[in-house]
This record gives C-alpha cells, structure tokens and sequence, in this order.
C-alpha cells in the first residue's frame, strides 16, 4: 500500500542533523529515516489479545503496566498507535505530539514483551520510533541530554572523582542534580573511580594489544558502570576468564552501549554509537575474537537494538557473535572446560534475574539464568531465588524524579524479598539491578563472577562487601 505522507522521510544519506525550520512536521521529515513498511509490518502483528496486560506471577511482561495498569502503559498501544498512523487513522502530526510521547516513555526497552508475547511483536522497537520523531520535533530535555552521553560527560568529570563524589553527597549537591537533570534526590549515586577502567586497560600491553595466535579469546566490552564506576567487575572478569585460560583483549577505542540514547529517542546519536561499536567488535570477531559484554544490557542492546539502528549485515554479524559474561562462563561450564578449583563459600545469597538475563535466555522465569547456575556450581554457597519481577530502576529512569516513585514501587516486593534475615547478600548479573537493590536493602549486592571470583581464590571483593555490610 502507498503512504504518501510518509516519502520525505526516506533518506539514502547519513545526513541527520536537525533541520532548520521550526515547522515541527518539516524537523520530523528531514530527521526521521525510516521504512514505514516494516514498521507496519510490526504494528499488524499485533492481535490485540491483551496478554501483555498481564499482571500475573507467572509473567513478567511489562514492568510499567504492572505499576500502571491502564491502556496507555499497556505494550499494545505502541502498536495501535503506529497502526492508527500507518492507516492514515491519524495524521502524521500525532507523533509529534505530547500524547505519543506519554505512551512511548512507557516503554523501558527490557524486551521482555517481545519474549512473552504470543505473536512475538517488536514493542520496543516501534516505542523507539515514537520517541525518535517526538525529539526530532521538540529536541531533548538536558537530563536526556547528559544520560545520553555519559560517557563524554564522565571522560572528564572523572578527573575531579573525590571532590565531585564527596559534593554528590550533600545536600546542596542532590539539589544541583534535580534542578539541572530532574534526578531524583533520593535515589542512590554510585562513587566514581579513580580512573576508568579502558584507561588503565590501555597502558596494559596484555589486554590493550590484540594477539594473533589461534587461541580462545574474548573482546571485553566495557559499559559506562563497569567503565566509570564498578572498575572492580571488569577486574574480576579478566581474572577468572584467564584463569580459565582464556585470553582477552579490552578493545580502547569501544564506546558505551548507546541504550540511554535510545531509551531517551535520540536517534541519530545512538546510530553514531552502534556505527563505531559495530566497526570496532567486527574487525576483532574477524581475528577470531568472541565479543562477552560484562552485563546483560549491552549483549540485549547489541543483538536486538542495534538491528534496529543500522539494518545491514554487519550488524547481523556483530549480534551472532556477542554474548554476556555469565553465559558464556556457563557454555564453558557445558563443555568441560570451565576449572573446578572453586574452594567453599559458606554463605546465603539471593539471587534476582535482571529482565534482560531472561531475554538473552529461555523467556521462561521457571528456568535458572546462565548466572544463576554458575553459583550453583560453588560448593557451600546457598543461592535463593527472589522472583519478584522487575526491580524497577529499569536503566537510567529510575533516577529521574518523575519516575523515582514508580521504581520504588515496582521493586517493594524485591527489597522485602532480600532483607530476609537469613540473606547476607543480594546478587545479579545486571548493574542497574544491583544499584537499586542496595538502594532498597541494607544488604551489598554484587555481580555473580565476583563471587566466582572470590571461590578460585582471585579476589577478595565478596568477602570486603559482606564486611563492609551494616549490621541489622
């Protein structure tokens, strides 16, 4: 079917810059390039059955529609509202308009819709559409801005950590934050480190240079947390991937995974982001690398995100070959060649699967997760599943002010959950899970493969995070 309205969007160029015009419709025609086909492709595949209004324990489906149960927060309407627009039901102009905006910010990009869903409808997908034509419009708030490019913004804050960590922490500081990027004066900020930790990878010749033998090896990507903040997770993954005679490289010139641009709709920016990664990982799959991200979120971002950005091969070839760290630990595990040398760990954990760990494996919340199981094969350690859905944060929009409720509230059962007095310690694969449960708990919570770590005898990190625990 022809859609007249929708051909000044077709672009062969790599030209987005904003256009000029302040007519909101000409911005939303020069910025948008997209095929409208396979967006309404994606929008009639929905039947509207209603699933993903779920609310049960035996679904997680859509963490928002679980605080919010009305039609706007429902993934459903993402797709009638592209349906409405595709049938000329609604003007183009519509998406432009705040209401779109409300439906589409209902979307936190977990994909766990799109597992659950019987038709198995790309929500996230067309959410991120809606929002890219709202801020080709209006532009972006400069809280969006900042989560966008944390990174940049990082890079150089980094160089002044102690006395930007020490004024985050007053008053004065918390005010600053939530006049200036609308984060929520409640929530929890982690400490920057020292240094990043690709910078301090750079000057190591054994992990910044690339080898040419015909080993097993693994590119690390390093994500913004892992990078900025929890420099002590990438260290503990070089430890125990080497330990397993694995060989790794940390490539210098990666970027972050681009999510936080594309949760805020900033389209051409998260494009710029895949463009680089997917150059970069590429030429080192090339060398015979295997691409492990440190946490589910960019393995997600990269195998079902980034297809979204750019739609060619190359992307294709990125997807197949990246994984998470706690899943390919596993797949050693499955062949044999993960090392037994695990000594006792006399301690109770609860465990909670991050949404996107879930995406990456089963879709069934009955099955363990990668990570789960790799805790399992620690002798004397008890893991105790906490399955109490989503824990909330759901990325960056936990912090934001207006959402800071929603995420508290989303992650009650959680917090219950894991200040059960038997638990010394929470545990996740994801970070934005981990900051959130200390957020709600007063138990540490850390990364599977410190604990793994901890059990070969290389670090010592889960042993100072229960000392370091406050007493109930």
């Amino acid at each position: 079917a022809s859609l007249p309205f929708f051909r000044p969007c077709f672009s062969d160029t790599l030209d987005v810059r904003m256009s000029t015009t302040t007519d909101p419709i000409k911005q939303l025609e020069h910025q948008l390039k997209w095929d409208p086909f396979p967006i309404r492709e994606i929008s009639d595949s929905c039947n509207g059955c209603g699933l993903c209004r779920s609310r049960g324990r035996n679904l997680r489906m859509c963490p928002v529609f679980h605080f919010l149960p009305e039609e706007e927060a429902a993934p459903r309407a993402k797709a009638n509202l592209l349906r409405g627009v595709c049938e000329e039901k609604l003007e183009l102009e519509v998406l432009t308009d705040q209401m779109a905006k409300t439906v589409a910010d209902h979307c936190i990009h977990c994909h766990i819709c799109r597992i659950e869903c019987p038709a198995q409808v790309n929500i996230p997908y067309l959410a991120f559409r809606c929002k890219s034509a709202y801020t080709a419009a209006h532009g972006l708030p400069l809280g969006d801005h900042f989560f966008s490019r944390m990174d940049i913004v990082f890079r150089y804050v980094s160089l002044f950590g102690w006395p930007l960590n020490w004024f985050l922490r007053t008053r004065a500081g918390r005010w600053l934050l939530g006049k200036t990027l609308g984060i929520s004066e409640g929530c929890q900020i982690p400490k920057l480190a020292k240094i990043p930790y690709i910078s301090r990878a750079a000057w190591s010749p054994r992990l910044a240079k690339p080898i040419r033998r015909n080993s097993r090896k693994v590119a690390i990507f390093v994500d913004t947390f892992g990078n900025y903040f929890d420099t002590r997770l990438p260290e503990n993954a070089v430890k125990v991937l080497e330990h397993n005679g694995i060989s790794v490289h940390v490539p210098t010139r990666q970027l972050n995974s681009g999510l936080a641009a594309i949760m805020s709709g900033y389209g051409h920016y998260a494009e710029m982001i895949a463009r680089k990664n997917i150059a970069v990982l590429n030429d080192l799959i090339r060398q015979g690398y295997k691409i492990v991200t440190l946490e589910p979120v960019a393995a997600v971002c990269m195998k079902y995100d980034y297809p979204s950005l750019v739609d060619d091969p190359e992307t294709r070839f990125l997807a197949e070959n990246t994984t998470d760290l706690c899943t390919f630990l596993h797949d050693l595990h499955l062949e044999g060649k993960l090392r037994s040398d695990l000594k006792p760990v006399y301690a109770t954990v609860g465990y909670h699967a991050p949404c996107r760990s879930i995406v990456l494996g089963s879709g069934d919340l009955s099955s363990a997760t990668p990570g789960e199981m790799l805790l399992h094969l620690i002798p004397g350690l008890e893991t105790r599943r906490l399955e109490r859905g989503c824990c909330g944060l759901s990325g960056t929009i936990g912090l934001k002010r207006d959402y800071f409720p929603m995420s508290r509230q989303l992650g009650k059962g959680l917090f219950a959950a894991l200040n059960e007095p038997d638990l010394q310690a929470g545990t996740t694969d994801c970070s934005s899970c981990r900051i959130q449960m200390e957020q709600g708990s007063k138990k540490p919570t850390v990364h599977p493969v410190k604990i793994l770590a901890y059990a070969y005898g290389l670090s010592n990190d889960f042993a100072v995070s229960l000392d370091a625990a406050p007493e109930e």
